[in-house]
C-alpha cells in the first residue's frame, strides 16, 4: 500500500530570502520513504532530518547545503506488526545563508492494511504564554467509541523547547474526556513559529490505531491588537466622564 501526503511547508524568512520547505512521504515494501525539497530561494544548509517511528529514533540524514529547487530523498525501514494506522515524524533543522538556525517537525500519518477511523478524538492544544519564554499547553482527549482504551499521549516538540511532561498514560471510557496539561520553556535564541505534535497510539479490535493534532508555538512577544487598545481607551475615557459628570451632579 502506498499513500503520499504533503505534509508541511515550513518557512524561514532570511535577509538573503526565503527557504521553504516542502515534505512529502510514502510508504510500500515496509519502508518509509521521505523526500524534502526547497520551494524557496534561498539555501538551506547543514540540514539534518531525524525521523522517528512508534517512539524510536532512527539514524539522523544530513545534507551539507540543499539549494532552491533540489531534493533529499531516503527510506527508512520499519516493521508493521499489524494492520492499522500509524505516524511517523521528521525532525528538520538547518541554517540559512546568514546562518541564522532554523527547526521544526513534520507529520506522515499512512496506514497498512484497511484503513479505520479512530476513536479518540485530540482537540486543538491552547497554547498560554505565563513567562518570559514560558508557556502552558491545555488539550482534551475524547473516548467516540464504544470500548475503552488504555494508552499513553506522546508530546513532540521542536529542538530548543522542553517539557515537563512529555507524555501521560491514561485510560478512558467510553463518551469520557479526559484534560492534559504540561508547560514548555524555550530555550532557544531564535524567535519564531514553531511546530509541535501530539499523539495517541493504542491497540483496539486487533488493530493498531493513531490519533494526533499538529499545532503551533510562537515564541514572538505577545501584543496586545491595537482595535482592542483604543476599545479599552475608549471605555476607560467614557468611563471617567461620566464618573466626572456624577460628581458635578451630586455638587449641585
Amino acid at each position: 500500500m502506498k499513500k503520499i501526503l504533503i505534509l508541511i511547508s515550513f518557512l524561514a524568512l532570511a535577509s538573503a530570502g526565503v527557504i521553504s520547505l516542502q515534505t512529502n512521504c510514502s510508504f510500500s515494501n515496509s519502508t518509509i520513504f521521505f523526500t524534502i525539497k526547497n520551494i524557496g530561494n534561498d539555501t538551506a544548509y547543514g540540514l539534518s532530518l531525524i525521523p522517528m517511528f512508534e517512539g524510536k529514533n532512527y539514524p539522523a540524514v544530513g545534507k551539507e547545503s540543499l539549494p532552491p529547487d533540489e531534493f533529499i530523498r531516503f527510506g527508512v525501514p520499519v516493521q508493521i506488526p499489524m494492520n492499522g494506522t500509524y505516524l511517523s515524524t521528521l525532525s528538520i533543522g538547518y541554517t540559512d545563508s546568514s546562518g541564522v538556525p532554523a527547526f521544526t517537525l513534520a507529520h506522515c500519518i499512512f496506514s497498512y492494511g484497511l484503513p479505520s477511523p479512530t476513536t479518540l478524538l485530540l482537540s486543538r492544544p491552547v497554547i498560554t504564554q505565563i513567562g518570559s519564554n514560558k508557556y502552558k499547553i491545555d488539550m482534551n482527549i475524547t473516548n467516540l467509541g464504544r470500548s475503552p482504551v488504555n494508552s499513553t499521549l506522546f508530546l513532540l516538540l521542536p529542538f530548543s523547547f522542553f517539557s515537563n511532561i512529555s507524555n501521560f498514560s491514561f485510560s478512558i471510557l467510553p463518551a469520557q474526556t479526559k484534560q492534559f496539561s504540561a508547560i514548555i520553556a524555550y530555550k532557544g535564541a531564535v524567535q519564531g513559529t514553531f511546530e509541535g505534535i501530539a499523539f495517541v497510539p493504542f491497540y483496539l479490535d486487533g488493530k493498531h490505531l493513531t490519533s494526533f493534532v499538529s499545532f503551533q508555538i510562537s515564541t514572538y512577544p505577545q501584543q496586545i491588537d491595537n482595535n482592542l487598545l483604543l476599545l479599552a481607551v475608549g471605555v476607560t475615557v467614557v468611563l471617567i466622564i461620566i464618573l466626572i459628570l456624577l460628581i458635578i451632579k451630586r455638587k449641585k
